[in-house]
C-alpha cells in the first residue's frame, strides 16, 4: 500500500514520468527542463496516447523558482502541447500506476524536499484520481462537465512575450536567491539622511532681477548672499539644536561601516534600531518647537541688519541711475520698497525648520554583492569572521539599552 503522506520533487517526477506508457497529467506551476525532457522523450518514444500539460504562463512563476523557462521551449520544440492556468500553485501528477496530488517547492525560498519526513504531497486514490481527471479531461458519456482549469492552449506569441519579459527582467538563479535570503536575514545595508540642521549654510540672496533691475550688466553687478547668522548666534542656537551628534550617538551603538560598500545594521537589532530613530524623530520635533521662537528673535535681528545694508548699497547708485533702472520707483520710495522686499523674501523661523528631514532607507544584499568576494573579504574583516560563517549563524551587534541611548 502507497503511504498517503510522501513527497514530490523533480527527481521523483521524472521516476514517474519514466514508468509511463499510456496516461500522464501534470499540473504544476511550473516544472525543470529535465522534468520537460523526460515529458517530451516519453511522448515521442512510447507513443503516450494520452497526455495533458497544464502550466502556469506568467513569468513571475519562474521568477519564485516555480520552474524554468528552457522546460517550456523544450515541450514546444517536440510538439507538446501546453494548456495554461495562470496563477496555480498546486501540482498534480496521475500516471499509468499512481498519482499524486502535492504542493511545488518555490526554489527561490528553498531546495525541494526529498524524502518522506517533510512531506509536501499525498496519494490519491483511484476514486479521487477519476474526479480530478474528469475536471480536467471530462470523458463520461451522457453527461456534460465543463473543463475547470487550463481550458487555454500557450500560443507562440505568449512564449515569445514570456522570454522578452525574462530578457529583460532576468530571474535570478535559486540557489542564489536563496543564499540571498539567508544573508539578508542577517545584516542588511542602511542609509541615513538628515538634513537641515545645519543653520551656518542658510542664507538671504539678493540679485537685480529681484530688485527689478532692468539693465542686465547693472543686475548682475547686484548679486549677494548675507548669512542670517553669525558665530556667536550660531553657538547659541546650536547648542540646543544638537541632533547631529544624538544621530552619531545612534549609528555608532548598531551601524557597522564597509569602506567603498555602505553601512550595515545586523538583522537581530532591526527593530531595536527603528525604535531608536523613532525616539529620534520625536527628539526632533520638540526640538523644533523650542528652538523656534529663539530662531524667530534671532532672523529678527538678521533682518533688521540687512535693510540699512541694502539701502546703503541702492543709494551708491545715485538718484538718476534709481530713476531710470528701478522705474517706477522713486528715491524717495526706497525705504518702503527695500522693507516690502525683505519681508517678502527673508526666510522665516518656520521655513528654516520645515527644511529639516530625516529619512531611512533600508535594502538587502544584492545578487552582485553576494558574489563580490572584495566585498566579503571586507565583511569577513570588519566582523572578524569567515563570510560563510557569518552567513550560517546568528550574530549581534552590541548596542547599549534603548533609554541609556538618550540620557
Amino acid at each position: 500500500m502507497n503511504k498517503i503522506f510522501t513527497y514530490v520533487n523533480s527527481k521523483k517526477l521524472i521516476e514517474l514520468i519514466d514508468l509511463t506508457e499510456k496516461k500522464l497529467i501534470l499540473v504544476s506551476p511550473g516544472i525543470s527542463n529535465e522534468v520537460a525532457i523526460a515529458i517530451a522523450q516519453q511522448i515521442n518514444t512510447k507513443k503516450i496516447s494520452s497526455f495533458e500539460i497544464i502550466l502556469d504562463s506568467n513569468p513571475e512563476a519562474i521568477r519564485y523558482g516555480y520552474g524554468q523557462f528552457e522546460a517550456i521551449k523544450t515541450l514546444e520544440k517536440y510538439n507538446v502541447k501546453i494548456r495554461v492556468q495562470k496563477g496555480i500553485r498546486i501540482g498534480i501528477i496521475a500516471t499509468d500506476d499512481v498519482s499524486f496530488m502535492f504542493t511545488p517547492t518555490p526554489l527561490n525560498l528553498e531546495e525541494e524536499l526529498n524524502n518522506d519526513s517533510t512531506p509536501n504531497a499525498i496519494y490519491l486514490s483511484d476514486t479521487q484520481v477519476e474526479d480530478v481527471l474528469q475536471s480536467l479531461v471530462p470523458t463520461n458519456e451522457g453527461e456534460k462537465q465543463e473543463v475547470e482549469i487550463g481550458t487555454e492552449i500557450i500560443k507562440k506569441e505568449e512564449i515569445k512575450a514570456i522570454e522578452k519579459d525574462l530578457e529583460e527582467r532576468p530571474p535570478i538563479k535559486p540557489d542564489l536567491a536563496r543564499r540571498m535570503q539567508v544573508i539578508s536575514s542577517k545584516f542588511q545595508f542602511v542609509d541615513i539622511q538628515f538634513d537641515g540642521a545645519r543653520l551656518k549654510n542658510h542664507s538671504f540672496s539678493l540679485n537685480g532681477k529681484d530688485l527689478g533691475i532692468k539693465n542686465d550688466a547693472l543686475a548682475s553687478r547686484i548679486t549677494a548672499r548675507y548669512k542670517l547668522f553669525d558665530e556667536k548666534q550660531l553657538q547659541t542656537i546650536e547648542k540646543k539644536f544638537d541632533l547631529e551628534e544624538k544621530l552619531k550617538k545612534i549609528k555608532k551603538h548598531f551601524l557597522l561601516s564597509i569602506t567603498g560598500y555602505g553601512t550595515i545594521l545586523y538583522f537581530t537589532k532591526r527593530k531595536e534600531f527603528e525604535k531608536s530613530l523613532c525616539e529620534f524623530q520625536k527628539l526632533i520635533d520638540k526640538q523644533k518647537q523650542e528652538v523656534e521662537d529663539q530662531l524667530r528673535k534671532t532672523l529678527e535681528v538678521s533682518r533688521d541688519k540687512v535693510i540699512p545694508w541694502m539701502k546703503q548699497n541702492l543709494k551708491r547708485l545715485g538718484k538718476s541711475d534709481l530713476e531710470e533702472i528701478l522705474y517706477p520707483m522713486s528715491i524717495n520710495e526706497m525705504d518702503n520698497f527695500v522693507y516690502n522686499y525683505v519681508a517678502d523674501k527673508f526666510p522665516t523661523a518656520k521655513s528654516i525648520l520645515q527644511n529639516i528631514s530625516f529619512t531611512l532607507k533600508i535594502t538587502n544584499v544584492s545578487d552582485q554583492l553576494i558574489n563580490d568576494e572584495k566585498f566579503k573579504s571586507k565583511i569577513g574583516k570588519v566582523l572578524k569572521k569567515d563570510f560563510e560563517e557569518i552567513v550560517k549563524i546568528e550574530s549581534a551587534v552590541g548596542a547599549e539599552e534603548q533609554e541609556e541611548l538618550f540620557n
